[in-house]
């Protein structure tokens, strides 16, 4: 990404539904399992949001299952802007499409297509201290999330040989 935060761990909400497809030689799963799988994605997103809008790297770190790479390099971030005395208000990820790869009671695979499109620095009381950061350009990502102890985390976060980013 070109701006100062990497969506490591992808998804929020977007204005309309991202386009929703089945994986190539699989039977198209329901609209509600489709819907249910992105929801969970935009459920996670949200948390995330709200953990780097406090500056909470505790809470940012729970979202991730234990040792995962991009919960470390989430992190590590986090403290990074922490350090200056700022947080990121507004984190917002657009998701543009999402291939629903497996759809399993305790595990969930997805393609997505996603961009940040909305986040400013801020210090700690809301004063805007920097410019928003720029909307980026769309990436493709797989997004691995484990359930764990009722939560769902996110295990990986890696590039997508899909295309179209």
């Amino acid at each position: 990404m070109t701006c100062g935060i990497t969506a490591v761990g992808v998804l929020s909400s977007s204005r309309g539904a991202p386009a929703v497809t089945a994986p190539a030689g699989q039977a198209p799963r329901s609209p509600d399992e489709e819907r249910g799988a992105v929801g969970t994605l935009h459920a996670w997103d949200a948390e995330r949001a709200a953990a780097w809008a406090r500056g909470d790297t505790a809470a940012l770190t729970r979202l991730y299952v234990p040792g995962s790479a991009a919960g470390a390099a989430d992190v590590a971030l986090l403290h990074r802007y922490a350090a200056r005395g700022l947080v990121v208000r507004g984190l917002r990820m657009q998701v543009l499409r999402a291939r629903v790869l497996v759809l399993r009671p305790r595990r969930l695979v997805l393609e997505v297509t996603d961009r940040l499109a909305g986040a400013v620095a801020t210090d700690l009381h809301g004063v805007s201290v920097a410019r928003p950061l720029p909307v980026d350009r769309p990436t493709d990502h797989r997004l691995v999330l484990r359930r764990l102890g009722g939560r769902w985390l996110m295990a990986t976060v890696s590039a997508s040989g899909s295309g179209g980013r």
